[in-house]
């Protein structure tokens, strides 16, 4: 028997290989282990179908115990750039504690828009994450006016 094996511009890009990728990130986002978690989350934001990889790694963020791996959560949400996110995040905003508040509105300012920008000034005069928020409108100034 011969097997041929060869490298294609395809599966480089995410065809086949990409076609596994995302499922398995999201079984990975619920194994027991946070360093899996972690793993997952991170590979989330960089790779995978937008729309599903945004879905998951939301719905992981509504589960996530793990500090850490929420940290990740947040960060891949704003590499993601989704919009659709922004809706999600201001839904937990008032459940979640000061860390993932300030985690939240940060990913809000990198993904921006005009519903991310208009939450941000909402907690502008909050007494614990109003400096995150304005943190998080000139980091979105400041990525916006770099692109230019």
């Amino acid at each position: 028997m011969l097997v041929l094996l060869c490298a294609s511009p395809v599966s480089a890009q995410g065809g086949w290989t990409g076609e596994l990728f995302g499922p398995r990130a999201r079984r990975d986002l619920r194994s027991p282990d946070a360093a899996t978690r972690l793993s997952a989350a991170r590979r989330l934001g960089r790779r995978g179908e937008n729309r599903h990889a945004v879905a998951a790694l939301l719905e992981a963020l509504s589960a996530e115990e793990d500090a850490g791996v929420r940290g990740a959560l947040f960060d891949s949400l704003s590499r993601r750039g989704d919009e659709a996110a922004i809706d999600a995040l201001a839904q937990r905003l008032t459940e979640w504690g000061r860390d993932d508040r300030a985690a939240a509105l940060r990913a809000m300012g990198a993904i921006g828009g005009e519903r991310a920008i208009r939450l941000l000034v909402e907690w502008l005069g909050a007494a614990d994450v109003g400096d995150d928020a304005v943190d998080a409108i000139g980091t979105r100034r400041t990525v916006r006016a770099g692109r230019a």
